[in-house]
């Protein structure tokens, strides 16, 4: 048997160490960068064209500023449509007299003619009394003659007369007075305490409201409305309301429109037979201003006989009753 043979392990080779890279001592990096520079700057970088200078916009910028500047005032003062529709007026002066006599300077032309009919005495063209100061335009000796002020002349229109009368200023007529618009008063039953009247004068008075049936209780609590049925649907009654019987009817109900104030509430519906009471339900109202509900009564074979259903307030008020018989 020969010695097993071993297993040659490969030596590592020692990698050399990284050599930088030697610049050669005729490299000057600057010089270089002063070249590239120069080149670009002369031809431009990548052969393109050269550098165009820097051009400086604040005179442009100016001259477009006048330019609107012009455009605006233009716009402004431009004669609009309706100037050009109307005709300019026309406005013509008397003529200067250009006498050489400053003596004789703006006096008036007197025509000697007498006209037919009129009147050829000689005190009809006598001079003035000297007494009388009349006016007159001739100039003052030792002052300059003053040239009178040219009157304007509508051409083919004349001077327009001051016809309008005087208006009067009156009072505007005062605004019709707002007719007084009374809300209609509920009825206020017999016996109701005086703290229960007040806060029933207080309550809103709806359009479905109506006077109270029975007594008012706390809160001003009422009962507008009650009715007798056989069958309900959302607190109103329908079906038989009279003529009850065991044979045909298995219930009977009691419905209630309830009207207090916005708070939560209870009433107590009592059912009666011969003056005892037979059953008790209390019935919740809720914070509204009207509520409709409603009670049940199931029919026994011994329920026939004279009944009446009241309803009753928290502090013991009779709000509404009902009587009725229940036949066989």
């Amino acid at each position: 048997m020969g010695l097993p043979r071993t297993r040659e392990v490969p030596r590592r080779e020692q990698r050399a160490a990284p050599v930088s890279p030697v610049r050669s001592r005729n490299f000057d990096p600057d010089a270089a960068r002063q070249a590239w520079r120069q080149f670009a700057r002369g031809r431009g970088a990548h052969g393109g064209p050269a550098l165009a200078p820097r051009i400086n916009l604040v005179p442009w910028l100016a001259a477009l500023a006048g330019v609107l500047a012009l455009a605006a005032a233009w716009w402004w003062t431009r004669p609009t449509a309706e100037d050009r529709s109307q005709p300019p007026i026309v406005v013509a002066t008397a003529p200067e007299n250009r006498d050489a006599n400053p003596a004789t300077a703006g006096a008036a032309e007197v025509n000697d003619t007498p006209a037919p009919g009129a009147s050829t005495s000689t005190s009809a063209l006598a001079p003035p009394d000297p007494g009388v100061v009349a006016p007159s335009d001739a100039a003052v000796p030792g002052e300059p003659a003053s040239t009178p002020m040219p009157r304007p002349i509508y051409a083919g229109l004349a001077a327009p007369a001051n016809t309008a009368a005087p208006v009067e200023l009156t009072a505007p007529p005062a605004p019709p007075a707002r007719p007084q618009v009374t809300t209609p008063a509920r009825r206020i039953p017999p016996g109701v305490s005086p703290e229960n009247e007040k806060v029933l004068r207080k309550l809103p008075l709806s359009r479905g409201d109506a006077d109270p049936v029975g007594g008012v209780g706390e809160l001003g609590i009422h009962v507008d409305d009650i009715e007798l049925g056989t069958q309900h649907a959302r607190g109103v009654c329908n079906g038989h309301n009279r003529g009850f019987s065991l044979a045909r009817e298995r219930s009977i109900n009691v419905c209630l429109r309830v009207v207090h104030a916005r708070k939560a509430q209870q009433v107590l519906v009592l059912w009666e037979r011969a003056g005892v009471v037979v059953r008790r339900v209390r019935v919740g109202i809720p914070a509204t201003h009207a509520h409709r509900t409603r009670a049940g009564l199931p029919m026994r074979p011994d329920a026939a006989g004279r009944w009446r259903v009241r309803v009753m307030s928290e502090d013991g008020v009779e709000l509404a009753s009902r009587d009725f018989t229940v036949g066989r």
